[in-house]
């Protein structure tokens, strides 16, 4: 009979181990599948327009949903429909050869009894303020600022 014995395939310890990594990687993949649905939950989430606080119609009672990213620069926008109450910041989505793909649209609520004003980018007092039937004008003087380096020339 002089043979090598001839044993089980895996060792009991080998088993347990085999058990405890498919565990673990059964939990690392539920980890992994429950961060990536929070991660898009959180972008789906944060690119919708108009999406304010709890209260915001205390503020602004008539909200007014007119204003769109589309075709804008990246910049801070004064919300004249509404008072200059809310601003948006828009934020082209660019593709891999640079061309815009789409523009994200974030809205914020100005503090109670103020308004954005589009010279400073801020919520202001409206006595301190740029008169919000002037935002529009200022729109592109404003926001070509940002990129510009500082010898005037585009980045």
């Amino acid at each position: 009979m002089g043979g090598a014995p001839v044993g089980p395939l895996c060792s009991p310890v080998d088993s347990r181990r085999n058990i405890a990594t498919l565990s673990s990687s059964s939990a690392m993949a539920r980890l992994l599948f429950a961060t990536l649905a929070a991660a898009l939950v959180a972008m789906v989430t944060a690119r919708m327009a108009y999406e304010l606080s709890d209260g915001a119609d205390s503020i602004v009672p008539n909200l007014v949903q007119s204003f769109s990213c589309d075709g804008r620069a990246y910049g801070y926008y004064a919300d004249v429909s509404n008072g200059c109450q809310l601003f948006h910041i828009c934020v082209p989505v660019l593709g891999a050869d640079g061309e815009v793909l789409s523009t994200d649209q974030y809205s914020f609520l100005c503090g109670n009894q103020t308004i954005f004003d589009q010279a400073t980018l801020t919520c202001n007092y409206p006595v301190d303020s740029l008169p919000c039937e002037d935002a529009e004008a200022m729109y592109s003087l404003r926001n070509d600022e940002f990129f510009r380096k500082l010898d005037g020339s585009e980045a």
